[in-house]
């Protein structure tokens, strides 16, 4: 991973460690080129492994009930934690 990748990751999680306890927000993933998608699971898991975002539902449509979708669910939602260092 390059230097610029790994600060890109890094102002993601910063921006999410910004919001407020409590504050829910919701991916589309159904909306996201594959590129977007691979981007946005590698900050969440850093998010999640920091301890500052918890999944708290998915949405799946017919496609992904059926194995014919390329995702794992068509959407997420996130609910923001106090987090180790937020």
């Amino acid at each position: 991973m390059t230097e610029y990748v790994k600060q890109e990751i890094k102002k993601c999680v910063d921006k999410i460690r910004s919001y407020p306890q409590g504050f829910e927000f919701t991916l589309y993933y159904n909306r996201m080129s594959m590129g977007q998608y691979n981007a946005i699971n590698i900050v969440t898991k850093k998010a999640e492994e920091e301890g500052l975002i918890k999944s708290i539902s998915i949405g799946l449509s017919l496609e992904d009930i059926r194995g014919e979708s390329d995702r794992s669910c068509s959407d997420e939602t996130y609910v923001r934690l106090w987090g180790k260092y937020g």
